[in-house]
């Protein structure tokens, strides 16, 4: 994925390689359809941060999808999870927005470096981590993980969402009340602030 730009085909033995894993995929009859033209990169549309691969069909029709996936098959624990951080991120979004409309930078809590929007994440604070208030909402609502409904995968829907109004308000209702952001470096979000995780 490194190699391309976003809307370049990936070419060679980088295309070969693709074919072959989108064909271990659980999902491979209905993501390859009439049959693969040729396989770009596309930015996910809600943070902006990160990227995905895309197929492009014969026919010229798209669907995105999983390595992840191809590898580890489906995983509804995963998808769900995916799904309550999916129905939060308006917040994530504003809280960050929010942090940068100052005259001074955020600084991150790690590094201790002045942060720009491009290489700034938003985190939830440990101990309250976004599992931690995950898993506690759904304890308070008396719902296990395979309770909370989501949309069934169709193409181009990279998050499946939640499909209930009332679960969906309750969890963004309790996130806006008990999560406590914090604006960090990527690579702070990827390092110190997991191993943060895992000593509390």
């Amino acid at each position: 994925m490194a190699r391309y730009r976003v809307g370049e085909i990936i070419t060679a033995f980088d295309d070969l390689f693709l074919r072959d894993l989108v064909a271990i995929h659980p999902k491979a009859h209905q993501k390859i359809g009439c049959g693969i033209a040729h396989f770009t990169t596309q930015i996910d549309s809600v943070w902006r941060k990160t990227r995905h691969f895309v197929l492009v069909r014969s026919d010229g029709t798209e669907t995105d999808f999983s390595f992840h996936t191809c590898i580890d098959g489906s995983n509804d624990r995963r998808d769900i999870f995916r799904a309550l951080r999916h129905a939060i991120a308006d917040q994530v979004i504003s809280f960050q927005r929010a942090a940068f409309t100052g005259e001074t930078s955020p600084i991150c809590p790690y590094t201790h470096a002045a942060l720009t929007v491009e290489d700034a994440h938003v985190d939830h604070a440990p101990p309250d981590t976004f599992y931690t208030l995950a898993t506690r909402w759904m304890q308070q609502c008396n719902l296990s993980v395979f309770d909370i409904r989501i949309a069934d995968s169709i193409d181009n829907l990279c998050v499946r969402p939640m499909q209930d109004p009332i679960q969906k308000a309750s969890w963004v209702d309790f996130h806006h009340a008990a999560a406590r952001l914090r604006i960090i470096s990527r690579p702070a979000n990827l390092s110190h602030a997991k191993r943060e995780c895992r000593i509390a």
